[in-house]
């Protein structure tokens, strides 16, 4: 299973008991209108709570899904960087063209 935890769109908590319970899987330069960051995505192995959606007005639904079948409305840039990480590249840049 997959997911991506932003803490002020979806507070979760990860439990880590060793660096062995978080592995960082990619990183991703970001560039929309008015906006230009740097994203982290990591895989837990661990974590204790349950996703809730704190942005109702901007998401409708968080959920977990298997990773071989996320959602047709997924986020661009997070299905261009699971892409990118899932055939072993480390690094992508989306909205730079």
């Amino acid at each position: 299973m997959s997911g991506q935890a932003d803490f002020q769109a979806c507070p979760l908590i990860l439990s880590c008991a060793g660096v062995e319970d978080l592995t960082l899987i990619g990183t991703m330069h970001l560039r929309t209108s008015g906006d230009e960051r740097v994203d982290f995505f990591f895989r837990a192995e661990q974590w204790t709570g349950e996703i809730c959606n704190m942005e109702p007005d901007k998401c409708d639904e968080i959920c977990w899904f298997p990773v071989d079948v996320l959602p047709e409305n997924i986020i661009p840039f997070v299905q261009e960087a699971w892409n990118t990480f899932r055939d072993g590249v480390w690094y992508a840049a989306h909205g730079w063209n």
